[in-house]
């Protein structure tokens, strides 16, 4: 099962809705938010834009929350969010980039990791197929 997903989102406001125009009005429905979106860019340089919101808690903000009164230290809302975005190229290089603090549990790096190897191999049998017009692809055969 593939973790990139190469859909668009669908939108859920129409163009009639006040918050449509405004500038941080959220356009697409938390499913949507929490998968892995990527997007295939051709053209001298191929690569794969991944983009994800990425919501966790950091011990080091809870510790200061706590000792400051603020928390109990078991605060059930994200205090590290961000969207961030991987630019993975045929090369093998990624380029990772946020805007803002992020904090990774496991599960969301192991995610991570394979979603930049998915991209990766989608890159490969690209330009593979490119090549060799007449074969099929074996994933197996691939250098990771």
């Amino acid at each position: 099962m593939s973790i990139l997903t190469f859909d668009k989102p669908k939108k859920i406001l129409s163009p009639s809705d006040p918050r449509a125009g405004q500038p941080y009005a959220l356009n697409m429905s938390t499913k949507d938010m929490n998968k892995w979106k990527a997007k295939k860019i051709g053209g001298d340089d191929p690569r794969i834009e991944i983009r994800k919101s990425i919501h966790g808690h950091d011990p080091a903000i809870e510790k200061i929350r706590k000792t400051r009164g603020y928390s109990d230290g078991k605060s059930k809302e994200p205090n590290a969010s961000a969207q961030i975005l991987l630019i993975v190229r045929s090369d093998g290089s990624t380029v990772m980039s946020a805007n803002g603090r992020m904090t990774f549990d496991g599960k969301t790096w192991h995610e991570l990791e394979v979603a930049r190897k998915e991209a990766f191999m989608e890159l490969m049998q690209d330009e593979y197929l490119a090549t060799h017009p007449r074969a099929k692809w074996n994933p197996y055969c691939a250098n990771m």
